[in-house]
């Protein structure tokens, strides 16, 4: 895992730069603040993420969990899991939940899944048929039983549940 650390707001700048973030963006308000110290404290949520995910870790420092929203949270998790331990699992939504599965299957002990919507259970599980048996499937709608069947993973496994009369 890379990490980086600043020496002055010059060179987070250039590292901004270089990984390929939109510099027009942020150079205005960054060259505006005093030193690295006042940015590393003051960047807004969005572009605090984006530099965590790239592997700026002095921007955790400073963190206001609080303020991160689901999707700032799906998008960290997502990249860089060791700042799930920071996570207010309840911010995420259905969506964000199987964006975040997709990629992350060991966070599905958190999820709420009464959030994940029948699309949601369809997309996740055509992606990750090994989550099947975290599936709320009494809660989910039929057309998703038998859209199931045409997916690889689940046209030869044995019956999973018998449910609404539809054999999965």
């Amino acid at each position: 895992m890379d990490t980086v650390m600043f020496k002055n707001k010059e060179a987070f700048l250039e590292w901004i730069e270089e990984k390929g973030g939109c510099l027009q963006e942020i150079d205005g308000w960054a060259r505006e603040q005093k030193n690295l110290q006042t940015i590393l404290k003051t960047i807004d949520v969005e572009w605090r993420v984006w530099c965590l995910c790239k592997g700026a870790h002095q921007f955790a420092e400073d963190a206001y969990w609080e303020d991160f929203c689901g999707n700032h949270w799906m998008v960290l998790c997502r990249e860089r899991p060791e700042y799930a331990i920071h996570a207010d699992w309840s911010k995420l939504s259905g969506t964000q939940w199987r964006y975040l599965l997709v990629v992350r299957q060991e966070f599905i002990e958190y999820c709420d899944r009464s959030t994940l919507s029948s699309n949601d259970w369809y997309e996740l599980l055509s992606r990750v048929p090994a989550l099947h048996k975290y599936a709320d499937w009494a809660n989910i709608k039929p057309w998703v039983f038998e859209w199931l069947k045409n997916i690889p993973a689940f046209k030869n496994a044995e019956r999973l549940v018998t449910v609404k009369g539809v054999d999965i």
